[in-house]
């Protein structure tokens, strides 16, 4: 089961925005402040982890809270999955409850998918409402919320949580899933066997326990009986403990050379442990699932009810090898259950495009605009190098308006191709697109850049060494574009440039000035990098119109 699409409305700064998750990692990437993290708190508060909502009122685009108290928030969430009603019956959602849901709630969507779509809002942040299929809307089921919790339950690691938060026992949670796939086959040993005949002896009816409380129970009775009448008998009893009861007392001790509880340690160590839970649910499920792989129920290798795993900002306090191992963790586990990741990190996006395939993945770039309707992109919706699959550095570029020199190559690259395939800019007969042929291009009328965008910069060229003697051609005049793609493909032109200094100081050319190649640097600035990946992105739509 994973969440299939959530709507946010008038939700702290969305105004209203849908989502559309994909089943398996699902990338938040954006500058601080644009949304990402209210994301998952969305998440969490369907979930029920809120009672007070006052703090996801909506926020104005010029950072007010809104006054406006007509205007009803809340956080809409679909579920989805094959076989959603056998979900349901496997969780721990009781027979009766189960019934009404799977007879008058789920309902079936796209792609042989059954969906279960609930509502919170914010008027009342302790109910939930679900989606009735018949009548096509929202009502508040008495004594449902337990149920839903029971059913949905994310586990989220925030950036500022501490290490009781993310190191939970809870049945849903990382750790207690790892501790019930260990501890499954305890009440078949001899040893458990043996606590459970202790266990019995003192706290029977005629153990020990009882004998110390037979005359609590015997006064009880009395009082009991003297209010409603004889023959009323009253005792406390102790039933058998469960098994996943001792799960829930357990405490997270570390010892770097002092044993203490984990809270009691560093930001960082605390992280760190949090965060190898990760990876080793990571590799119990593929392990799990590599011996379980002829199975119907391979998809669920531990125990208990869907993950729903979010992390927020994982990156905080790891250095960059532990951020790709980390990485590669989240996308181990997205194979089986759904991840969502808030992240700044280089290292952490690495992963996306290279561990999962078809639509198991996605990417959400958020606009820190908050005033613009199109807040969130999908991955899906751009990508203009490789469509639907944006690389690393347009999504760099994309989400935190950084030119890098890879983005600047990739576009550079994809107006060759272009030009290539070009009806109106190709001889039809080219095998290669040489750079000349490109600044004719970016000079070309019909492109329309304007003049400062079609200035030509001076270049040190060490191709215009032939057979040993220099030519006119060692300084090139190129267009922004060119200028700055040479630079990055060949950084190691400039450590020629003395001897082309020599050879024309001996060997006077009216076409070469010498002073003019001594000031030749082979460098651009950061300004210049932006405002050419501006134009080579203007170039490439103008292309398509033409085309």
């Amino acid at each position: 089961m994973y969440i299939k699409k959530l709507s946010m409305k008038n939700f702290k700064s969305f105004r209203n925005q849908q989502i559309e998750f994909s089943r398996g990692i699902n990338y938040l990437v954006g500058n601080n402040n644009s949304g990402k993290s209210t994301v998952i708190q969305a998440i969490e508060f369907v979930g029920g982890a809120f009672t007070d909502a006052s703090s996801f009122r909506t926020i104005s685009g010029d950072g007010n809270e809104n006054s406006n108290e007509d205007e009803s928030g809340y956080v809409e969430l679909t579920l989805a999955d094959t076989n959603l009603a056998g979900v349901i019956d496997v969780s721990t959602v009781d027979q009766k409850k189960a019934k009404t849901l799977k007879e008058e709630c789920v309902y079936q969507g796209d792609n042989g998918e059954w969906y279960l779509t609930v509502r919170r809002s914010l008027a009342e942040p302790k109910r939930i409402q679900i989606l009735d299929k018949e009548k096509h809307e929202f009502s508040n089921r008495t004594g449902i919320d337990a149920p839903f919790k029971a059913l949905f339950s994310p586990t989220v690691f925030h950036a500022t949580d501490t290490p009781d938060e993310v190191m939970d026992f809870g049945a849903t949670k990382i750790l207690g899933k790892l501790i019930k796939a260990k501890t499954s086959d305890l009440t078949d040993t001899d040893e458990w066997n043996q606590f459970m005949d202790s266990y019995k002896k003192v706290f029977a009816d005629d153990g020990k326990y009882a004998e110390l409380l037979r005359d609590l129970n015997s006064s009880i009775s009395d009082k009991t009986t003297q209010q409603f009448g004889p023959d009323i008998k009253v005792s406390i009893a102790f039933d058998a403990p469960e098994q996943s009861l001792f799960g829930k007392m357990g405490r997270t001790v570390v010892d770097d050379g002092v044993e203490t509880d984990l809270y009691q340690k560093g930001s960082g160590l605390q992280r760190a442990v949090a965060f190898a839970a990760i990876r080793v649910y990571a590799e119990q499920q593929k392990a799990s699932a590599s011996t379980d792989s002829d199975s119907q129920e391979s998809a669920r290798t531990l125990p208990g009810p869907s993950l729903f795993l979010c992390v927020d900002e994982p990156e905080i306090w790891m250095h960059p090898k532990a951020q790709q191992a980390l990485a590669q963790a989240l996308a181990d586990i997205s194979q089986n259950e759904q991840v969502i990741v808030s992240t700044h990190s280089p290292y952490i996006l690495q992963a996306f495009n290279r561990n999962v395939s078809g639509n198991s993945e996605s990417l959400f770039i958020f606009n820190d605009d908050k005033t613009s309707e199109n807040r969130i992109m999908k991955s899906t919706d751009f990508g203009c190098v490789h469509p639907n699959r944006p690389s690393l550095a347009e999504i760099t570029y994309e989400a935190f308006q950084i030119p890098t020199p890879e983005f600047h190559s990739e576009l550079y690259g994809m107006l060759q191709r272009k030009i290539q395939n070009s009806h109106i800019f190709s001889n039809g007969n080219e095998s290669k697109v040489t750079l000349k042929k490109v600044d004719n291009v970016l000079r070309d009328p019909r492109i329309a850049l304007s003049g400062q965008e079609k200035k030509l910069y001076s270049r040190f060229n060490s191709a215009g060494r032939k057979n040993g003697e220099w030519t006119q051609c060692v300084i090139a005049r190129e267009t922004l574009p060119t200028y700055i793609r040479n630079i990055i493909d060949h950084p190691e032109s400039i450590n020629v440039k003395e001897e082309a200094i020599k050879y024309f100081t001996d060997n006077p050319s009216q076409d070469v000035d010498v002073e003019t190649l001594k000031n030749l640097r082979n460098e651009y600035t950061y300004e210049q990098l932006q405002e050419s990946i501006k134009i080579l992105l203007r170039v490439l739509h103008r292309m398509d119109e033409l085309e």
